[in-house]
């Protein structure tokens, strides 16, 4: 681990009579965060876990169905109903030729 700055992870450090505060709980909440984010980015890697089918709804209308996906940081995106996007709310739509 010669190049710390992908391991930035500070831990809370606990002893007995301890008054925790508002900052101490965030950190604990951090900490277990950038763990598993770490863990999902080195060993899951990123994209698509599961679901988020893309579907035709008709020519400008697409349905993204439900599921889970990894974004480069490890980070998790989840969707849990469809969406339903208007390809032509989108910039540029207009101009594309097929």
């Amino acid at each position: 681990m010669k190049n710390l700055k992908y391991f930035p992870f500070e831990r809370n450090k606990y002893f007995y009579g301890k008054l925790l505060s508002v900052g101490d709980f965030e950190t604990e909440q951090k900490y277990m965060n950038d763990k598993r984010r770490m863990l999902n980015r080195f060993v899951n890697g990123y994209g698509v876990v599961c679901g988020l089918d893309v579907v035709l709804v008709d020519e400008r209308t697409i349905s993204i169905e439900k599921g889970l996906a990894l974004d480069f940081c490890g980070r998790e995106i989840v969707v849990d109903h469809p969406i339903t996007k208007n390809l032509s709310m989108i910039d540029g739509f207009e101009n594309y030729n097929d």
